[in-house]
């Protein structure tokens, strides 16, 4: 799997709902049949009980897909740059020959004058690509044969809400990791005791008020224990209590866990797409601060500035309040704030690689410490970060069976 360079992005619905997952095959050859290197196991353990969008490559277009994939699992992903031809169309209606769901990506304006024959389950494109009249065109398109739209590398609040009223169904890009609306309402009870734990942990307090702190929440002890004890995380020894926890694993990895608690809903899961997105970012972060400095303390730093990147819209409110409320380095509060400073340059790179699916260019790379960086290892660091949330996400759909 190291060499495919695999990772997931989320679709979402209308409700900010996880609706599927877009598996993506990046580097240098992922054009060709890399698909075959995904077992069953893996994509079970990337899709849990979701379905998946796989991008059908030229080498795979004209293959029997019922051997390669399971129908109740994948939805086939076509592409059409520009006219739909007669090739495509034949494609199309052999993948719903085989029973699969299908999904039509449009990269250029197609011209339609009439609806999409045969009908695609799904019709995605990026909106920012098509002019006005051409986006009308393909909605009504769609409407008239109940496909359902897919807008792809949606980056805003504003951008969602505006697509949503087009008619669009699902959506996919880092929208969701903005403030959908910044209040200074008062913070739930827990997420409030999760704050003061995190500035427990981070100043060093005594173990006993930490452990006094986790009394008022029970539950928050339970939710962190079992995350702990999770064999994504894969602890060498169970840990029993936080007093253990605190003991075997040090303050800075508790840290860690707690800032992940911070985005885990009351429901004691841990798979949610904010929460995914936050663990991603904040291993990538960790991956490449180990890489590029063997300071401990610049991977840990590195890894809450990924984890914490998203914590604005998780709270909706301003970063600048929550990171007053937090206490955190400055090294951390300048890169989430204002992307400044090594960690800063780091993270735009980790959050433009997550929307846009590509690592950075050298023009890209204009930190001193970025530029050490090799586009493929981040491409692997990415992976690695995707493959441990995913087997944390199982685990947990199997401990509620």
């Amino acid at each position: 799997m190291a060499s495919i360079g695999v990772t997931r992005q989320p679709i979402l619905d209308r409700y900010r709902r996880l609706f599927a997952y877009d598996l993506r095959f990046r580097g240098p050859d992922s054009d060709q049949l890399k698909q075959y290197g995904l077992g069953k196991n893996q994509l079970h353990q990337l899709r849990g009980d979701r379905p998946v969008f796989i991008r059908i490559p030229q080498d795979l277009l004209d293959q029997n897909y019922a051997d390669l994939f399971p129908q109740d699992q994948v939805i086939l992903d076509f592409r059409a740059e520009g006219e739909i031809t007669r090739a495509i169309q034949a494609r199309l209606q052999a993948a719903k020959q085989q029973r699969f769901q299908i999904a039509l990506t449009l990269t250029g304006d197609p011209g339609l004058d009439g609806p999409i024959l045969p009908r695609p389950d799904f019709l995605r494109f990026e909106p920012d690509g098509f002019a006005e009249d051409a986006l009308d065109r393909l909605v009504t398109a769609a409407r008239k044969t109940s496909t359902r739209l897919i807008a792809d590398h949606v980056g805003t609040q504003e951008a969602f809400q505006q697509l949503m009223r087009k008619g669009f169904s699902y959506f996919h890009g880092q929208f969701f990791t903005r403030p959908a609306k910044l209040t200074r309402e008062r913070l739930p009870v827990n997420k409030a005791i999760l704050l003061n734990l995190y500035r427990l942990v981070q100043d060093d307090a005594e173990t006993e008020k930490i452990e006094a702190q986790f009394k008022q929440a029970p539950e928050l002890s339970f939710r962190l224990l079992k995350l702990i004890n999770s064999a994504a995380l894969a602890t060498r020894k169970r840990v029993e209590s936080i007093r253990q926890a605190l003991v075997l694993l040090g303050r800075r990895n508790i840290r860690k866990w707690v800032a992940m608690l911070l985005y885990a809903g009351d429901a004691s899961e841990f798979r949610n797409p904010l929460l995914a997105e936050a663990v991603i970012r904040g291993r990538i972060m960790e991956l490449i601060g180990k890489r590029l400095s063997e300071e401990r303390g610049f991977s840990d730093q590195a890894h809450i500035t990924g984890t914490l990147s998203v914590v604005d819209a998780l709270f909706n409110r301003p970063m600048d309040q929550i990171i007053e409320d937090l206490q955190l380095e400055d090294e951390v509060a300048s890169a989430l704030v204002n992307r400044e400073g090594e960690l800063g340059a780091l993270l735009t790179i980790v959050e433009n690689m997550r929307q846009w699916g590509t690592p950075p260019g050298p023009a890209e790379l204009d930190s001193p410490l970025a530029l050490a960086l090799d586009p493929d290892d981040l491409l692997f660091y990415e992976q690695q970060a995707t493959l441990e949330q995913a087997t944390l996400e199982l685990e947990g759909l199997e401990s509620d069976e």
